[in-house]
Protein backbone atom coordinates (compact mmCIF):
# COMPACT_ATOMS: atom_id res chain seq x y z
CA UNK A 1 0.00 0.00 0.00
CA UNK A 2 2.98 2.22 1.11
CA UNK A 3 4.78 1.56 -1.82
CA UNK A 4 1.47 2.17 -4.82
CA UNK A 5 1.09 5.47 -2.76
CA UNK A 6 4.61 6.04 -2.64
CA UNK A 7 4.15 5.62 -6.60
CA UNK A 8 1.20 7.86 -7.42
CA UNK A 9 2.72 10.61 -5.61
CA UNK A 10 5.91 10.46 -8.01
CA UNK A 11 3.33 9.96 -11.18
CA UNK A 12 1.66 13.03 -9.94
CA UNK A 13 4.66 15.28 -9.25
CA UNK A 14 6.11 13.54 -12.89
CA UNK A 15 3.30 14.85 -14.79
CA UNK A 16 2.97 18.21 -12.94
CA UNK A 17 6.14 18.70 -13.94
CA UNK A 18 5.77 18.51 -17.64
CA UNK A 19 2.50 20.35 -17.68
CA UNK A 20 2.36 22.44 -21.09
CA UNK A 21 0.22 25.19 -19.72
CA UNK A 22 2.31 28.17 -20.07
CA UNK A 23 1.27 32.04 -19.95
CA UNK A 24 1.06 33.71 -24.00
CA UNK A 25 3.44 35.84 -24.85
CA UNK A 26 3.69 38.21 -28.02
CA UNK A 27 6.29 39.13 -30.16
CA UNK A 28 6.49 42.18 -32.20
CA UNK A 29 7.54 42.97 -35.75
CA UNK A 30 7.52 46.79 -34.74
CA UNK A 31 6.96 48.45 -31.16
CA UNK A 32 7.41 51.86 -32.80
CA UNK A 33 6.93 52.95 -36.69
CA UNK A 34 7.52 56.13 -37.52
CA UNK A 35 6.83 57.44 -41.29
CA UNK A 36 5.52 60.59 -43.33
CA UNK A 37 4.40 61.82 -46.26
CA UNK A 38 2.64 64.13 -48.29
CA UNK A 39 -0.65 65.34 -46.62
CA UNK A 40 -2.47 65.01 -49.48
CA UNK A 41 -2.20 60.80 -49.85
CA UNK A 42 -2.87 58.14 -46.87
CA UNK A 43 -0.28 55.93 -45.92
CA UNK A 44 -0.13 52.45 -44.35
CA UNK A 45 2.36 51.46 -41.56
CA UNK A 46 2.10 47.59 -40.61
CA UNK A 47 3.57 45.63 -37.99
CA UNK A 48 3.16 41.81 -37.26
CA UNK A 49 2.24 40.25 -34.30
CA UNK A 50 3.11 36.80 -33.21
CA UNK A 51 1.99 33.76 -30.64
CA UNK A 52 5.00 32.69 -28.59
CA UNK A 53 3.26 30.07 -27.07
CA UNK A 54 2.14 26.06 -27.87
CA UNK A 55 -1.85 27.58 -27.40
CA UNK A 56 -4.58 29.45 -29.56
CA UNK A 57 -5.67 32.32 -27.56
CA UNK A 58 -8.28 35.15 -27.86
CA UNK A 59 -6.52 38.54 -28.02
CA UNK A 60 -7.91 41.74 -27.38
CA UNK A 61 -6.91 45.10 -29.11
CA UNK A 62 -7.55 49.08 -27.95
CA UNK A 63 -7.28 51.60 -30.19
CA UNK A 64 -5.87 55.06 -28.45
CA UNK A 65 -4.08 58.49 -29.67
CA UNK A 66 -1.71 60.50 -28.05
CA UNK A 67 -1.93 63.30 -30.30
CA UNK A 68 -4.65 63.75 -32.19
CA UNK A 69 -5.06 65.59 -35.60
CA UNK A 70 -8.44 67.39 -36.36
CA UNK A 71 -9.18 66.57 -40.45
CA UNK A 72 -7.06 62.78 -40.30
CA UNK A 73 -8.59 59.90 -40.69
CA UNK A 74 -7.86 56.13 -39.90
CA UNK A 75 -8.42 52.84 -40.51
CA UNK A 76 -7.39 49.75 -38.65
CA UNK A 77 -6.83 46.33 -40.17
CA UNK A 78 -6.08 43.18 -38.99
CA UNK A 79 -5.47 40.86 -41.22
CA UNK A 80 -6.85 42.44 -43.99
CA UNK A 81 -10.15 42.98 -42.42
CA UNK A 82 -11.15 46.59 -41.58
CA UNK A 83 -11.46 46.70 -37.39
CA UNK A 84 -12.04 50.21 -37.07
CA UNK A 85 -12.62 53.50 -38.90
CA UNK A 86 -12.94 57.26 -37.46
CA UNK A 87 -11.98 60.78 -37.36
CA UNK A 88 -9.20 61.79 -35.28
CA UNK A 89 -9.79 63.16 -31.90
CA UNK A 90 -13.04 61.89 -32.06
CA UNK A 91 -15.18 59.37 -29.62
CA UNK A 92 -15.67 56.93 -32.64
CA UNK A 93 -12.48 56.51 -32.81
CA UNK A 94 -11.04 56.69 -29.23
CA UNK A 95 -13.40 53.78 -28.09
CA UNK A 96 -12.23 51.25 -30.81
CA UNK A 97 -11.62 47.58 -29.27
CA UNK A 98 -12.03 44.27 -30.66
CA UNK A 99 -10.31 41.05 -29.87
CA UNK A 100 -9.04 37.85 -32.46
CA UNK A 101 -8.28 34.56 -31.86
CA UNK A 102 -4.55 34.16 -32.47
CA UNK A 103 -3.55 30.24 -33.10
CA UNK A 104 -0.01 28.81 -31.63
CA UNK A 105 2.91 30.05 -33.11
CA UNK A 106 0.74 32.26 -35.51
CA UNK A 107 1.24 35.59 -36.73
CA UNK A 108 -1.09 37.97 -37.82
CA UNK A 109 -0.71 41.51 -39.84
CA UNK A 110 -1.88 44.96 -38.24
CA UNK A 111 -1.96 47.55 -40.43
CA UNK A 112 -2.42 51.40 -39.59
CA UNK A 113 -3.85 53.56 -42.45
CA UNK A 114 -3.82 57.62 -41.89
CA UNK A 115 -6.00 59.82 -44.08
CA UNK A 116 -4.38 63.53 -43.94
CA UNK A 117 -7.10 64.74 -45.95
CA UNK A 118 -4.20 67.72 -46.22
CA UNK A 119 -3.94 68.61 -42.75
CA UNK A 120 -0.54 68.98 -41.75
CA UNK A 121 1.08 67.78 -38.35
CA UNK A 122 2.28 65.38 -36.39
CA UNK A 123 -0.30 62.07 -35.11
CA UNK A 124 0.82 59.29 -32.14
CA UNK A 125 -1.28 56.60 -32.11
CA UNK A 126 -0.87 53.30 -29.93
CA UNK A 127 -2.88 49.94 -30.02
CA UNK A 128 -2.36 47.70 -27.27
CA UNK A 129 -2.78 44.29 -26.92
CA UNK A 130 -4.10 41.82 -24.12
CA UNK A 131 -5.77 38.74 -23.17
CA UNK A 132 -7.96 38.77 -19.61
CA UNK A 133 -6.86 41.96 -19.29
CA UNK A 134 -3.15 41.10 -18.82
CA UNK A 135 -0.78 43.56 -20.69
CA UNK A 136 0.69 41.48 -23.61
CA UNK A 137 2.56 44.47 -25.51
CA UNK A 138 1.61 47.67 -28.04
CA UNK A 139 2.18 49.48 -31.29
CA UNK A 140 2.78 52.81 -31.25
CA UNK A 141 2.52 54.89 -34.41
CA UNK A 142 3.89 58.20 -35.24
CA UNK A 143 2.74 60.01 -38.44
CA UNK A 144 3.55 63.03 -39.50
CA UNK A 145 1.79 65.29 -42.67
CA UNK A 146 4.48 67.01 -44.60
CA UNK A 147 3.29 70.19 -47.38
CA UNK A 148 1.68 68.82 -50.14
CA UNK A 149 3.45 70.26 -53.61
CA UNK A 150 1.43 72.74 -55.38
CA UNK A 151 -1.40 71.00 -56.64
CA UNK A 152 -2.41 74.08 -59.32
CA UNK A 153 -0.54 77.04 -61.07
CA UNK A 154 -1.55 80.70 -61.75
CA UNK A 155 0.01 82.09 -65.00
CA UNK A 156 0.17 85.61 -63.34
CA UNK A 157 0.00 86.28 -59.48
CA UNK A 158 0.17 90.00 -59.64
CA UNK A 159 -1.14 92.28 -62.29
CA UNK A 160 -1.54 96.05 -62.93
CA UNK A 161 -2.34 98.75 -65.53
CA UNK A 162 -4.44 102.22 -66.33
CA UNK A 163 -7.21 103.04 -68.62
CA UNK A 164 -9.71 105.86 -68.99
CA UNK A 165 -12.28 106.30 -66.47
CA UNK A 166 -14.66 106.75 -69.16
CA UNK A 167 -14.28 102.79 -70.34
CA UNK A 168 -16.62 100.60 -68.82
CA UNK A 169 -14.97 98.25 -67.73
CA UNK A 170 -11.39 96.33 -67.49
CA UNK A 171 -10.45 92.75 -67.02
CA UNK A 172 -7.08 91.47 -66.02
CA UNK A 173 -6.61 87.58 -66.26
CA UNK A 174 -4.64 84.85 -65.09
CA UNK A 175 -4.63 81.34 -66.27
CA UNK A 176 -5.05 78.43 -63.53
CA UNK A 177 -3.64 75.40 -64.70
CA UNK A 178 -4.09 71.42 -62.35
CA UNK A 179 -0.79 70.33 -62.23
CA UNK A 180 -1.78 67.33 -60.91
CA UNK A 181 -3.00 63.46 -62.43
CA UNK A 182 -6.61 64.17 -60.83
CA UNK A 183 -9.57 66.29 -60.99
CA UNK A 184 -9.50 69.31 -58.71
CA UNK A 185 -11.51 70.96 -56.86
CA UNK A 186 -10.62 74.86 -57.18
CA UNK A 187 -12.30 77.15 -55.06
CA UNK A 188 -12.01 81.51 -55.21
CA UNK A 189 -12.86 83.75 -53.22
CA UNK A 190 -12.59 87.35 -54.12
CA UNK A 191 -11.80 90.73 -52.05
CA UNK A 192 -11.80 94.16 -52.97
CA UNK A 193 -9.27 96.77 -50.97
CA UNK A 194 -10.06 98.44 -48.79
CA UNK A 195 -9.79 102.26 -50.08
CA UNK A 196 -11.10 101.34 -54.03
CA UNK A 197 -13.44 104.12 -54.94
CA UNK A 198 -16.70 103.51 -53.61
CA UNK A 199 -19.03 103.07 -56.57
CA UNK A 200 -16.93 101.03 -58.44
CA UNK A 201 -18.05 97.14 -58.30
CA UNK A 202 -16.30 93.49 -59.91
CA UNK A 203 -17.64 90.52 -61.38
CA UNK A 204 -15.12 87.80 -62.27
CA UNK A 205 -14.81 85.53 -65.35
CA UNK A 206 -14.18 81.67 -65.25
CA UNK A 207 -13.88 80.42 -68.53
CA UNK A 208 -16.20 82.83 -70.14
CA UNK A 209 -18.92 82.38 -67.75
CA UNK A 210 -19.56 85.36 -65.97
CA UNK A 211 -20.64 85.62 -62.35
CA UNK A 212 -22.89 88.54 -61.18
CA UNK A 213 -21.21 90.78 -59.01
CA UNK A 214 -22.78 89.49 -55.86
CA UNK A 215 -20.83 86.08 -56.24
CA UNK A 216 -18.21 86.44 -54.34
CA UNK A 217 -16.67 82.71 -54.25
CA UNK A 218 -17.39 79.84 -56.33
CA UNK A 219 -15.89 76.42 -56.97
CA UNK A 220 -14.53 75.27 -60.09
CA UNK A 221 -13.26 71.55 -61.29
CA UNK A 222 -10.45 71.70 -63.13
CA UNK A 223 -9.56 68.36 -65.23
CA UNK A 224 -6.24 66.47 -64.77
CA UNK A 225 -3.51 68.99 -66.84
CA UNK A 226 -6.43 71.28 -67.51
CA UNK A 227 -6.77 75.24 -67.17
CA UNK A 228 -9.36 77.73 -67.02
CA UNK A 229 -8.73 81.03 -67.12
CA UNK A 230 -9.92 83.18 -64.31
CA UNK A 231 -10.55 87.26 -64.84
CA UNK A 232 -11.16 89.80 -62.32
CA UNK A 233 -13.48 93.01 -64.09
CA UNK A 234 -13.50 96.27 -62.89
CA UNK A 235 -16.57 98.07 -63.65
CA UNK A 236 -15.14 101.61 -62.71
CA UNK A 237 -18.30 103.47 -63.40
CA UNK A 238 -16.68 106.38 -65.54
CA UNK A 239 -15.01 107.07 -61.67
CA UNK A 240 -11.14 107.95 -61.60
CA UNK A 241 -9.14 106.81 -58.49
CA UNK A 242 -6.78 103.25 -58.07
CA UNK A 243 -8.21 100.59 -57.00
CA UNK A 244 -6.97 96.99 -55.84
CA UNK A 245 -8.79 93.39 -56.15
CA UNK A 246 -7.51 90.19 -55.01
CA UNK A 247 -8.92 86.40 -55.58
CA UNK A 248 -7.73 83.95 -53.45
CA UNK A 249 -7.71 80.78 -55.10
CA UNK A 250 -7.41 77.39 -53.00
CA UNK A 251 -8.10 73.41 -52.18
CA UNK A 252 -10.56 72.78 -49.56
CA UNK A 253 -10.64 71.31 -46.90
CA UNK A 254 -6.64 73.02 -46.32
CA UNK A 255 -7.30 76.62 -47.57
CA UNK A 256 -4.28 77.38 -45.16
CA UNK A 257 -1.64 75.67 -46.80
CA UNK A 258 -2.96 75.71 -50.41
CA UNK A 259 -3.72 78.84 -51.19
CA UNK A 260 -2.70 81.37 -53.71
CA UNK A 261 -3.43 84.51 -54.69
CA UNK A 262 -4.63 86.95 -58.17
CA UNK A 263 -3.56 90.59 -57.28
CA UNK A 264 -4.78 93.25 -59.61
CA UNK A 265 -4.35 97.04 -59.33
CA UNK A 266 -6.14 99.20 -61.42
CA UNK A 267 -5.84 103.49 -62.31
CA UNK A 268 -8.59 104.98 -63.84
CA UNK A 269 -7.52 107.93 -65.24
Amino acid sequence: MKKTLFSLIILSLFFGSCSTDQPITLSFSETNISASGNSNVSNTMTATVTNNSNSQEVISWNFSETTAITGWDYTIKINNVIEATGASGTVQLAESTGSFLLAASASVTIEITVTPNNYLGTGISTISFSENSRALGSITSNYTALSTPAQFSLSKTVDSGTGLASTSSVSYQTIVTNLTNQNLEISWARKIGSQNPSNWFYTTTTDYLCWAPYIETQKYIVAPHDSFDLQAIIHNQSTTGTGQVTHYLYLAPDSANTVQSFVVTHTAN
